[in-house]
């Protein structure tokens, strides 16, 4: 093979080449064209990427701030309610502490009410059974002194004498006294008292403090004042019972005149009744005497008879004159009823 063939080889090569390389540079072209629109796209997409997260993060990292506070709130809260929380978890122990302490106070106090009432029931048994020794003796000491003590309130005590009165030894008199404050007051009596002896009793109490010649004081005041109710309600009694008298025998009398009165009119009629009886029998009298011998069918019986009336008359007529005279004589004893109805 000669040189110029080796020529045209190679040129022919160089050609193939060139066309290859044209090809290659083409293709390259357009892979880097592609690429280079594709590497364009990529960075838009990658900026709009970027501005969506750029977006994105803004929203988060506002979020995140709106989160970052909302914790620190809720840890400031939940710290608040950590430190009521600890208080309540020490006020709970502290009761706690107080309960057990008051538990056991109780059950102290429950054993000393338990110790208390057993030594009460212990101390009434005693208390009812010195009772039942004491009241015979208090009975005697009542009967002697004729004095028996009453508690009427809690401060207030009444001391009652009986056994006072030789006429009545039943009749009861009592003094109330009030022992709540600093000085004794009487606080009522029966009989009632008069202020001046109630202070004087007072004073007499307060400052010697000696109940005995106290009690023997009021005992005589009592009796004192109640003799005099009774003197009074006598009087009272006696006046009333001589006013009553009084009025009785006035009434009497003026019952006696008016019956007296009476019979005196009555008297006076039956004597116009007798007069007018007298002159009705005299004129038939007369008339019987004139025609005596003329009628023929009278009889002796029938003037008996005639004469009989007229000392029936008469008679009354006395009877009613005595009766108005014994009226008259004694005006202060009424007439009985029998009398008045028999005349």
């Amino acid at each position: 093979m000669t040189s110029f063939d080796d020529f045209g080889a190679l040129q022919t090569r160089m050609n193939d080449l060139t066309v290859d390389f044209d090809a290659y540079i083409n293709r390259t072209r357009t892979e880097v064209i592609t690429s280079k629109q594709d590497h364009y796209g990529r960075v838009t997409e990658l900026k709009s990427r970027q501005a969506q997260l750029e977006m994105e993060i803004s929203a988060l990292q506002q979020k995140e701030k709106k989160v970052k506070d909302t914790i620190t709130r809720t840890l400031e809260e939940l710290q608040v309610q950590q430190l009521k929380v600890d208080e309540l978890r020490l006020k709970e122990q502290a009761q706690l502490r107080e309960r057990e302490e008051l538990q056991k106070q109780m059950a102290v106090s429950l054993q000393q009410v338990r110790q208390a009432e057993d030594s009460l029931r212990n101390q009434k048994s005693d208390l009812q059974a010195q009772l039942l020794r004491d009241h015979p003796e208090l009975a005697k000491f009542e009967h002697y002194l004729g004095l028996r003590i009453e508690a009427i309130k809690e401060d207030c005590v009444r001391f009652i004498f009986y056994n006072v009165f030789w006429n009545d030894v039943d009749r009861e008199v009592y003094c109330q006294l009030n022992v709540g404050d600093d000085k004794y007051v009487i606080d009522g009596t029966s009989p009632v008292l008069e202020a001046g002896v109630l202070d004087r009793m007072e004073s007499l109490l307060n400052e010697n403090k000696n109940f005995g010649k106290f009690l023997k004081r009021v005992r005589e005041e009592l009796r004192d004042a109640a003799d005099r109710e009774t003197a009074e309600r006598e009087d009272a009694e006696r006046s009333e019972r001589e006013k009553k008298k009084k009025e009785e025998e006035a009434g009497q009398e003026e019952a006696g005149k008016e019956e007296a009165e009476k019979v005196e009119e009555a008297g006076k009629k039956q004597e116009s009744n007798a007069e007018a009886e007298d002159k009705d029998l005299e004129d038939g009298a007369d008339v019987v005497q004139d025609n005596g011998t003329n009628d023929k069918n009278d009889t002796p019986a029938d003037t008996e008879k005639v004469t009989d009336a007229v000392d029936a008359a008469n008679s009354e007529a006395t009877v009613q004159q005595d009766i108005i005279e014994e009226s008259v004589e004694s005006p202060d004893e009424p007439m009985e009823e029998e009398e008045l109805s028999s005349s």
